[in-house]
């Protein structure tokens, strides 16, 4: 007969190894260490779909990451081919115009045509840098300060309404440029860049 603190015994030592195999692991721990692992694996899986979807959302706006422009690329990119388009037309118009004016072969005549040869350049450099995803508000400004210069001179010196209209448009599109990249433009302001000071025979 087995004494009773025998089995008093044998009953501690069973309820002690009742979370152990045979192989000496415990199952709830295990258990515990698959739940933190899950957890892990979980969180990791949703960081990564998150980050998937920050991506395909700006895939889906047509929008590099960090550019200084507040729309979409395609939107941009329409807006410089309008603004390259009607420039050149715009050149044209004020060409013919010019010739057909008191002001051919005069000082204002040359003054302009730098003016939009200055403006040419700085559209090209932007849509350059643009195309690199390197623009800044510093080459739309440059282009709009362009720009004014010639504003000036066809408010000064206005011509047929051919070309007033053609300026007319050109202007309302830099004003959306200057909206896309969060400017605050207003024509006729005060030139801040000197070596593109207007000459004194274009001073109201």
């Amino acid at each position: 007969m087995i004494p009773a603190s025998a089995d008093l015994f044998v009953e501690v030592v069973s309820i002690s190894d009742a979370g152990r195999n045979a192989f000496g692991y415990c199952p709830a721990r295990r258990r515990g260490a698959k739940i933190i692992s899950m957890r892990t694996k979980t969180f990791l899986i949703a960081c990564a779909l998150s980050m998937m979807l920050t991506a395909l959302s700006a895939g889906a706006a047509g929008q590099v990451v960090g550019q200084p422009y507040r729309t979409s690329d395609r939107e941009v990119t329409r807006l410089l081919d309008r603004i390259k388009n009607k420039t050149g037309g715009f050149r044209q118009s004020l060409k013919n115009a010019l010739n057909k004016s008191r002001l051919d072969r005069s000082r204002r005549e040359d003054d302009v045509n730098v003016f939009v040869k200055a403006f040419e350049e700085e559209t090209k450099r932007l849509d350059d840098h643009f195309d690199h995803h390197k623009s800044t508000v510093a080459d739309v400004d440059s282009v709009l300060q362009r720009a004014s210069r010639i504003d000036t001179f066809m408010t000064v010196h206005p011509l047929d309404a051919r070309t007033q209209a053609a300026w007319a448009t050109l202007r309302s599109d830099l004003e959306q440029l200057a909206s896309a990249y969060n400017i605050s433009w207003r024509w006729g302001g005060e030139w801040r860049t000197p070596e593109f000071n207007p000459p004194v025979s274009d001073l109201p």
